[in-house]
């Protein structure tokens, strides 16, 4: 199953690159704004099928450049479904808490199977310096090529672990969801109850979605192509890529990492260690002595990577991809 997964590969190449590129290029550049990104693929009833996931204006704790310079502004979410029956797209936005940006990470999107079709759960999370004892959060539902948008709102205590209990009618939401299937409604209230018991659920991090109470809704089934923008697992990926000589996914990540943590070449991320210099002689010195092959760079960048110094390692990167790209 999973190679017949993964030989649509090709398919979506051109769409994870847009959107990487994108996100590095256009809104980086021209609106200044942060955007995340993400693609899952499955296989049920429909066919082998992807879905693409893009938030402009998103705020994501610790991810954010600028967590809060843009509040006020509406935040949206453009979703792309792929599959063998078709193509549909789905766009979110104008939040109901027009204070708020939207929050959005790929980890805390789950799955269930219903009817033999993968429904897909997506929270959207709230960015706000005003939020108090009432915190905030909507739900994005795919099911048979159709969208549905449920808003629900928890009582919190005031610390960053501080409890929280829903305030919504259990029959509300029901009403909300009455075209779906009634196990669906029920799984997805017994989900929020479960799940967002403490305000970092409802304002969280990468971390956040490692706790176990996450992780047992998550389906093997269900393949995700970007979970999270930490340097370490872009960098990882620019390097199978670079190995493989794909070159547009290759470049794509690089600008990725760049947008996210370059300026002025030199890297800036919080709570990494990061050389206060750049390298570009050394290993432009290195190359040009025809003394080490193209596997021979990968390792030693590879080996930067790994020791936390992302300065040298994107900057070995960098320069291995200028260099045998064009051969």
């Amino acid at each position: 199953m999973m190679k017949k997964l993964f030989s649509t590969l090709q398919q979506w190449v051109w769409c994870i690159c847009f959107f990487l590129l994108g996100s590095a290029v256009h809104y980086g550049q021209a609106l200044n704004q942060d955007e995340v990104t993400a693609v899952k693929m499955w296989l049920d009833e429909d066919g082998e099928t992807s879905l693409y996931m893009k938030v402009s204006a998103a705020c994501n704790n610790y991810d954010s450049k600028r967590a809060f310079d843009y509040i006020g502004l509406p935040s949206t979410i453009t979703l792309k479904l792929n599959s063998d029956v078709g193509e549909t797209s789905f766009v979110y936005e104008h939040p109901r808490y027009e204070s708020s940006m939207l929050m959005f990470y790929s980890e805390a999107v789950w799955f269930k199977t219903y009817n033999w079709k993968h429904a897909v759960f997506i929270p959207l999370f709230y960015c706000s310096q005003k939020h108090g004892a009432t915190m905030p959060l909507s739900y994005i539902i795919l099911f048979n090529q159709k969208m549905h948008i449920v808003h629900l709102s928890f009582q919190c205590k005031p610390e960053v672990w501080g409890s929280c209990v829903p305030v919504f009618k259990k029959r509300n939401i029901k009403n909300q969801l009455a075209q779906l299937p009634e196990a669906l409604q029920v799984d997805f209230i017994q989900y929020v109850e479960k799940t967002y018991t403490t305000r970092e659920d409802l304002y969280p991090n990468h971390m956040t979605f490692k706790q176990k109470k996450y992780n047992d809704w998550n389906l093997e089934s269900v393949v995700s192509i970007v979970e999270a923008s930490y340097p370490h697992e872009l960098l990882r990926r620019l390097h199978t890529f670079i190995e493989d000589q794909k070159w547009q996914l290759a470049e794509a990540y690089k600008k990725e990492f760049e947008y996210l943590y370059v300026e002025a070449d030199y890297v800036h991320i919080a709570g990494f260690r990061t050389s206060k210099r750049t390298y570009e002689e050394e290993i432009q010195r290195l190359i040009n002595s025809g003394s080490s092959t193209e596997e021979k760079l990968l390792e030693q960048a590879n080996h930067h990577a790994e020791a936390g110094d992302f300065q040298r390692a994107y900057q070995w990167y960098k320069a291995i991809l200028e260099e045998f790209k064009l051969q």
